[in-house]
């Protein structure tokens, strides 16, 4: 049974594979879809040598498919960190033989969650792998993750769909909803099944309306503050206006404004997790007051 793994990448047998992968990918339902696929190959007990085929019925296979596999170890920080506790318990995994007498799969779900000590204490397991075990860092971009992580691994970069082929599948979602998305497919499928369109449009058009002077900075600030999404999507405009500027600056020659508006921004994303309760809304609408007329 082939997996059609969409990772074009991956040498094709088994036997050429390396210890240890960084998987790079947007899309978060598509980099798991594809390791699924990857660790089903490498604990199926069939006779199986290419990469992504898999028997589907054998008794790994089944214990994979009620997510009771002793030889497969999932580490998932949607939220919150991966730490040092969590790198010692994939050590002590790796240190048992394997329970079936095949390969051993730890995956590493939002890899760049890691703390400094938790990469730094990974780098054991990495320099020293033991047989038959394959470790796959997921995440969405590589440049989070160490330089000592990176060098000890392979990379997998799982493409996206392009624009083009999006708006083929979801006609109705205007550009900027799907250049927020990143292009990530299972993005947009999710924020369609939870009807978050019309949310992005008013946010959108209050956005538009701000650049124009038609309201105060409030008006938008209260609409987003409460809803983490629709801060990202704000953040998200003011970024692509910057670059719009940027663009246009490039010809006239004259970007300090863009330039500063942008200093701003990246400030801004780097302390904005630190801020709490009311202090949030204070942020942003000193954020907005200060790129205000370097954007209009």
């Amino acid at each position: 049974m082939n997996n059609s793994l969409d990772i074009l990448s991956l040498p094709k047998h088994q036997d050429n594979l390396a210890h240890a992968y960084i998987v790079e990918g947007i899309d978060i339902k598509k980099r798991l879809i594809n390791i699924q696929g990857l660790t089903r190959s490498l604990l199926c007990q069939t006779e199986q040598t290419i990469v992504g085929d898999f028997c589907g019925h054998c008794h790994s296979c089944n214990l994979l498919n009620a997510d009771t596999h002793p030889d497969f170890m999932m580490v998932n920080a949607d939220e919150g960190t991966i730490g040092v506790d969590d790198v010692r318990a994939i050590s002590q995994f790796l240190s048992n033989m394997s329970h079936l007498s095949g390969n051993q799969v730890v995956v590493i779900e939002h890899a760049e969650n890691m703390t400094e000590n938790a990469s730094n204490a990974l780098l054991k397991t990495l320099e020293e792998p033991t047989n038959k075990c394959f470790i796959f860092l997921l995440c969405k971009t590589k440049s989070v993750l160490l330089p000592t992580i990176l060098s000890r691994c392979q990379f997998i970069q799982i493409n996206n769909k392009s624009k083009d082929e999006l708006k083929l599948t979801y006609p109705e979602l205007a550009d900027y909803i799907i250049g927020f998305s990143n292009n990530s497919e299972s993005e947009l499928a999710k924020w369609v099944e939870e009807q978050k369109v019309e949310e992005f449009t008013e946010v959108y058009q209050l956005f538009i309306q701000w650049l124009k002077k038609q309201i105060p900075n409030f008006v938008i600030s209260n609409k987003v503050l409460s809803n983490p999404l629709m801060s990202s999507f704000l953040l998200y405009l003011i970024e692509k206006r910057i670059r719009q500027l940027m663009l246009k600056s490039a010809k006239t020659g004259n970007s300090t404004s863009a330039l500063t508006a942008s200093k701003l921004l990246t400030k801004y994303n780097q302390t904005s997790n630190l801020i709490k309760g009311q202090n949030k809304a204070l942020a942003m609408s000193q954020l907005l007051t200060s790129v205000e007329p370097l954007i209009r």
